[in-house]
């Protein structure tokens, strides 16, 4: 953040495109820092807040027996959510950003529109190609119909938009 001439102290909102530990893992540190107020969708915000325990998304249940703890642990603490964000509801921040409900990698996933610019954020939506053998990968992974092109057709974003992996 320096490199940019701000600072984490600087942050006054975190929004999360979903619940898994490589987005959430950080969390508490941030808000601890900043003060920063925390978005996320409502069906994520239970998972992130802690509860409810984070599903699991693996179909074998062996595997996710041993899975699900080892993810949990890296996790962080859990962070209250602030604002409980619906499919077309706007940032806090003004009005030019808006949040389009992606269920898919997860059931509240979100990807959020700059509408002005023509950008979408889009988090892990895009991720088609499996991470483990389809007996561990997750059913929802698969065949999301709610990828950017669909979401410009149906929910009124520019053919075609930016796109911004903010993986």
């Amino acid at each position: 953040m320096e490199a940019i001439g701000s600072s984490i102290e600087s942050v006054a909102l975190v929004v999360l495109t979903h619940h898994h530990p490589d987005h959430t893992g950080g969390l508490a540190g941030v808000v601890e820092r900043s003060s920063a107020s925390v978005a996320a969708h409502t069906l994520e915000a239970p998972i992130i807040d802690g509860s409810v325990r984070m599903p699991n998304p693996y179909r074998n249940k062996l595997f996710g027996a041993v899975a699900v703890p080892v993810v949990a642990s890296i996790n962080g603490p859990p962070v209250g959510v602030d604002h409980h964000l619906e499919d077309g509801d706007r940032l806090p921040v003004g009005d030019e950003i808006r949040v389009v409900h992606t269920p898919g990698h997860t059931q509240g996933s979100t990807c959020l529109l700059l509408e002005p610019r023509g950008v979408l954020i889009v988090g892990d939506a895009l991720q088609y190609k499996p991470v483990f053998p389809r007996w561990i990968e997750s059913p929802h992974r698969r065949n999301n119909p709610r990828c950017p092109h669909f979401m410009a057709e149906h929910r009124g974003c520019q053919l075609p938009p930016n796109i911004l992996n903010a993986t």
